[in-house]
């Protein structure tokens, strides 16, 4: 889930996130699970708000990108 820049802060990801959790249960699923950044402090508040809690951490790595020859 991502929210525009200038559209933080105003509850619209609380409201999404409640309602697909609401829908959730409605159908009978008893259990989530999402990743977020450790860094995404927001996202991370949200979530806790909502009754999530961190259950682990991992390393993500990745190559750095390849240039051309050319350096570009």
């Amino acid at each position: 889930m991502a929210t525009r820049p200038d559209a933080r802060r105003r509850g619209y990801g609380g409201r999404v996130l409640r309602a697909l959790l609401h829908e959730g249960g409605a159908r009978g699923l008893t259990g989530y699970w999402l990743l977020v950044m450790a860094s995404n402090a927001g996202a991370r508040e949200l979530y806790a708000r909502a009754g999530f809690r961190e259950t682990g951490r991992y390393l993500y790595r990745q190559d750095r990108p390849k240039r051309h020859l050319t350096g570009c």
